[in-house]
């Protein structure tokens, strides 16, 4: 009896050791300290990520307005790829197919994203130039300028 106790203990020891590749958690970024290096958000921005909500507030709006998938009856995924092109899908359908870059800007630590179409025209200005807020989990594009416009943040699918 001894001997089995021995053989289930050193089996469990042995299953507690072995980790697979999939186990192994990626580096981390914390939504409290945003990626600061357009190397670091380059990387992590690649693969899925899921509309959660657009928060916009304009002068005299007398409350912002949030616009979430159950409100507007749609599902919206942003897909990132390392050729830096970013598929759009609405309801699982692919919509649009952009490029994209990002920019970092020397010594304020501030990361653009910009938007082009895939034969390289410009996308129209209020498109072109969002601060981006990423972290391992949450990607923010930021519209706000001089107090005026809002925030569209997706989460990691």
């Amino acid at each position: 009896m001894r001997s089995v106790w021995i053989l289930m203990v050193l089996g469990w020891l042995l299953g507690v050791s072995c980790q697979r590749k999939e186990d192994v958690e990626p580096q981390r970024v914390s939504c409290d300290d945003f990626v600061k290096s357009g190397d670091e958000a380059n990387r992590l921005i690649l693969g899925r990520w899921q509309w959660e909500q657009t928060f916009t507030q304009l002068r005299g709006m007398t409350s912002p307005k949030i616009e979430t998938p159950q409100s507007e009856g749609y599902s919206e995924e942003l897909v990132f790829k390392p050729e830096g092109i970013v598929e759009v899908y609405r309801n699982g359908q692919l919509v649009e197919t952009r490029r994209y870059i990002i920019q970092d800007v020397p010594g304020e630590m501030t990361l653009y994203i910009h938007f082009t179409e895939l034969n390289g025209t410009a996308m129209p200005r209020s498109v072109d130039l969002p601060l981006l807020r990423l972290c391992t989990d949450r990607l923010t594009l930021n519209h706000t300028y001089n107090d005026t416009g809002g925030d569209i943040t997706y989460k990691r699918i």
